[in-house]
């Protein structure tokens, strides 16, 4: 493992206890994630209590988020960090407020765990370390519990060297700036995940901006418009079919793209107006992890969106309040016209996340009832949950290094697979072709479609709303003698 998986193991080690303690069924693991989800949210209100007067609409804003619900419900390891990142900052700015060495310790240690929860949680050391800079005017002795995380990741790159051979520290480093996507199309794709991940974002609009900003925003959005017309595809999104325009797909790329301009600009708004070492905070928050996100990581990618949404729902109740407009909300039936349809919105992206699992379920009991006990034995080639429903009917992944296969013994394999492709080796032949329907509306991960929440790899849109394609498994047959 210590060769392919690119995160730290302190998610791994609860979930492995979890496991062990309750069994390894998907209402556990799925329970078991909703606890520091539910302490992510209190986190939210707790930080958003020492920047706004309304700390409860901007957590709510947070939960709202399309990025924040879709995460929450997986078993990936982002909200789990930032669970720790959010009390951190908490704890820290309280310790340097009240001068209280165990706030200050408390926060190291919790940006510990949120490091080795994600290695990007390291980010959050220099994060601290500029914003104490501006804050203390005077001894900077908080400075010095910044050196907790850092001793403890050095002596875990340390240790994970001499155990095996490599620092897997900087191992993650290394992985995750393998990109070859040019720079500028990556800005564009990840401004386009950035605004449709906090989509619930442009609902605000009205109340954030003066209508000269609105009407330039909108003739932005023209330009944007005509600029897709003429390039005529998206990254890994074509937006020309048979020669006619996929209208649809067009317009929701504009309609990302603007709402994820109109975060950069909330966020530069916010250091202009405040100027202060707050707005400095939550300003290279927001634009430290959109560079990660964008340029350096990978893949640009809905989870790697999810660690600025504290931020940007706190900047967007900061300038609210800082316009007058936080009354608004006082009025019974206002804060419906706002809450109720972002809720909607991010309830539907996770119903169709949901439904795309539901089909590796559902393929994974039909591949079973029709080969288990064939003459060949089924291997899986694949992860994710088609992974994991497979080899709870008792089959086994396939190794391509270790594993020994004989002539008739059968691939299972799902369309969206990481993996590589046996198609593409001359001794597996296709035996069979599975459908299996998902939401037939709205994709997540859909590379037919151009949604790829999970990785931009399968398309340069978060979601998209569109028809969508029953999902395919395939069953290869294995032959040594194949020469094709």
């Amino acid at each position: 493992m210590y060769e392919v998986m690119q995160n730290p193991p302190l998610l791994s080690y609860y979930l492995a206890g979890v496991g062990k303690l309750w069994g390894w069924a998907e209402v556990t693991l799925h329970l078991s994630l909703l606890i520091p989800a539910i302490f992510l949210i209190l986190g939210i209100y707790a930080l958003a209590s020492q920047f706004c007067k309304q700390p409860f609409w901007a957590a709510l804003a947070a939960i709202t988020a399309p990025v924040f619900l879709i995460t929450s419900t997986t078993l990936m390891c982002e909200t789990f960090m930032l669970c720790f990142w959010v009390w951190a900052v908490v704890f820290w700015r309280r310790g340097l407020q009240e001068k209280k060495p165990f706030l200050l310790g408390g926060a190291a240690l919790l940006m510990t765990l949120s490091a080795l929860s994600k290695y990007y949680g390291i980010s959050l050391i220099p994060l601290l370390f500029l914003y104490t800079l501006l804050y203390c005017r005077g001894l900077r002795r908080p400075l010095l519990f910044l050196l907790i995380p850092v001793a403890i990741l050095v002596g875990y790159h340390w240790f994970t060297y001499a155990l095996y051979g490599r620092g897997l520290l900087l191992d993650a480093a290394s992985y995750a700036t393998e990109v070859n996507t040019p720079a500028l199309i990556k800005l564009f794709i990840g401004l386009a995940f950035l605004g449709g991940c906090l989509l619930n974002s442009i609902f605000y609009v009205p109340l954030l901006w003066k209508r000269n900003y609105i009407l330039a925003g909108l003739f932005s959005g023209i330009i944007i418009f005509m600029i897709l017309c003429a390039l005529k595809e998206f990254g890994m999104v074509p937006l020309v079919n048979n020669g006619g325009y996929k209208w649809e797909i067009i317009g929701q790329t504009t309609l990302f793209i603007l709402a994820g301009l109109n975060i950069i600009a909330l966020t530069l708004a916010d250091i202009y107006e405040m100027r202060d070492a707050d707005s400095v905070l939550l300003g290279l928050w927001v634009i430290g992890t959109c560079a990660f996100a964008f340029l350096i990581n990978w893949s640009v990618n809905g989870r790697s969106i999810l660690p600025l949404t504290p931020a940007v729902m706190i900047l967007l109740w900061r300038r609210l309040e800082w316009l007058g407009r936080g009354q608004w909300f006082q009025v019974g039936w206002k804060p419906l016209a706002i809450y109720v349809p972002a809720a909607c919105l991010a309830l539907m992206l996770s119903w169709a996340d949901y439904q795309l699992a539901i089909s590796a379920k559902s393929a994974a009991a039909e591949i079973t009832a029709r080969f288990q006990g064939g003459p060949g034995k089924v291997w899986i080639d694949g992860h994710w949950g088609f992974q994991y429903y497979m080899m709870a009917h008792g089959f086994s992944p396939l190794d391509a290094r270790n594993s020994r296969l004989y002539d008739g013994d059968l691939v299972a394999m799902a369309r969206l697979n990481p993996n590589d492709d046996p198609a593409n080796y001359p001794k597996f032949t296709l035996v069979e072709q599975l459908e299996f329907p998902s939401c037939s509306w709205l994709a997540v991960l859909n590379s037919g479609c151009g949604a790829g929440f999970y990785a931009d790899v399968y398309g340069s849109l978060p979601f998209v709303f569109t028809r969508v394609p029953r999902e395919k498994y395939y069953i290869f047959r294995f032959s040594p003698f194949s020469s094709r």
